[in-house]
């Protein structure tokens, strides 16, 4: 009887760190995947249209600059040595446009869920860098229409799924109706905007190792997240409610990521038809 209960409670310790993670994490990595897929289409059909150096010189600097930038932030937040830096290098011997090597104490379990951290860091700092620049240079009315649709779109997911794809689409013509207006067509500040959220956007992948280091510090994570709920499981659902308010002092990022996904969506589309554009131009000659 003793070992039915035992085994109970840990299956609910169990139930409550899957339901956490995906409260905790579910938005932002579904999110990041898509940006993650996005921006290599983004950069693969831009180096098939102008070259792929071209398109790095005018292009990938800024991309691979803050993409570097990600992982040696979350490298001095999460008390990694940083041993090497590469931040650009168009001709590099290793293939490579730029690296970050670091270490860290294998006995912190800081230090080792840091390593999730880093891995994801060039999608976390990309979306930091679109969601400011669209604020300072487009000003804080064009964020905050597209988190009220955000948060409309929530409450209608509530009904179905139909209804929330349904609302999805209705809201990222409005938001597009919101950043392509007349005064915007004709501000340097909105090609600006338009430059760094492309440079930024196509930039937003992860390479293999940064997705076995994420890998790695994620295990750690569900570790001890699962020794939490463990401990904690006989307060009830107090945990997953400290969980799902802490989601939610970082909705207004997902807004930013699901901004930045929207306008390399754009830009994507548009490459799309220049590539076939030029692919049946060489046909015909």
């Amino acid at each position: 009887m003793h070992y039915n209960h035992l085994a109970n409670y840990l299956w609910q310790a169990v139930l409550a760190t899957f339901f956490q993670l995906l409260i905790l994490l579910g938005p932002g990595l579904a999110l990041a995947f898509a940006m993650h897929l996005l921006a290599g289409f983004i950069a693969d059909k831009a180096c098939r249209v102008i070259g792929r150096n071209t398109f790095l010189m005018l292009f990938g600097w800024l991309g691979t600059i803050v993409h570097e930038g990600g992982h040696a932030l979350f490298c001095v937040l999460f008390g990694h040595r940083i041993i090497a830096i590469k931040w650009f290098d168009l001709a590099g011997t290793d293939g490579s446009l730029g690296y970050v090597k670091h270490s860290c104490d294998r006995n912190s379990l800081y230090q080792r869920i840091g390593h999730f951290f880093i891995g994801i860091a060039p999608i976390l700092l990309g979306t930091v860098v679109i969601y400011y620049a669209s604020r300072y240079l487009l000003g804080p009315e064009v964020f905050a229409t597209i988190r009220h649709n955000a948060d409309s779109a929530m409450q209608v997911s509530k009904h179905s799924f139909a209804a929330l794809a349904e609302a999805i689409g209705h809201n990222c013509l409005t938001i597009l109706s919101v950043l392509f207006t007349r005064d915007n067509l004709s501000n340097w500040k909105f090609y600006v905007f338009l430059y760094l959220t492309f440079s930024v956007g196509s930039s937003i992948t992860l390479s293999p190792q940064d997705i076995e280091g994420a890998l790695s510090g994620f295990l750690t994570l569900i570790g001890v997240l699962l020794v939490f709920n463990v401990a904690t499981n006989w307060l009830g659902i107090v945990p997953t409610r400290v969980i799902r308010g802490l989601s939610s002092s970082y909705s207004i990022f997902y807004v930013g990521m699901f901004l930045a996904i929207l306008l390399n969506a754009v830009v994507a589309a548009v490459l799309l038809l220049l590539s076939v554009f030029c692919t049946s131009k060489t046909s015909h000659c």
